[in-house]
């Protein structure tokens, strides 16, 4: 028999991130805006998917898909308070990991700092608080720009 693996528990996260913060979505964020990221030809082709049109309806079920274990995060203009894009952290406590994949939907918020500024946080929190020995992305190769800001493949370091 597999050894017991507690379950993380429910939190809602805050985090100051520079010009941004990142906290746990609400199904209150659910937003058409959000639902049009997703059909954005750019969101496409960097999610390497089909464009879907999606409604806030939509997003709104996404959001109540997650449990406050498995990790739906929103990125925040601080200020204005402008929502720009999401995290989805997936946990495998068993396996003392996550998956982590991101979306800027602004596009003036693209290349300018929010997913620089919003994973350090995020990457604290996952290894300092959570103690999960590894963190997962995948990048298509002609996403050079996350490439080029990608740490190196041993972060962090042991």
């Amino acid at each position: 028999m597999p050894p017991k693996v507690e379950r993380l528990p429910k939190q809602q996260l805050w985090f100051p991130a520079g010009r941004y913060f990142l906290r746990t979505i609400k199904r209150d964020d659910a937003s058409q805006r959000w639902a049009d990221w997703l059909s954005d030809p750019w969101t496409v082709h960097v999610l390497n998917t089909s464009p879907r049109a999606m409604t806030k309806a939509d997003i709104a079920d996404y959001i109540k898909s997650f449990d406050q274990r498995e990790r739906l995060l929103g990125i925040f203009e601080r200020g204005s308070r402008t929502h720009v894009g999401f995290i989805r952290l997936d946990i495998d406590a068993a396996a003392s990991e996550a998956l982590v994949s991101a979306v800027i939907g602004e596009k003036e918020h693209r290349n300018a700092g929010a997913t620089v500024n919003t994973f350090i946080p995020l990457l604290k929190f996952v290894f300092d608080d959570l103690k999960l020995n590894r963190i997962r992305a995948f990048v298509l190769e002609r996403n050079q720009t996350t490439i080029e800001l990608a740490p190196p493949p041993t972060w962090p370091p042991r």
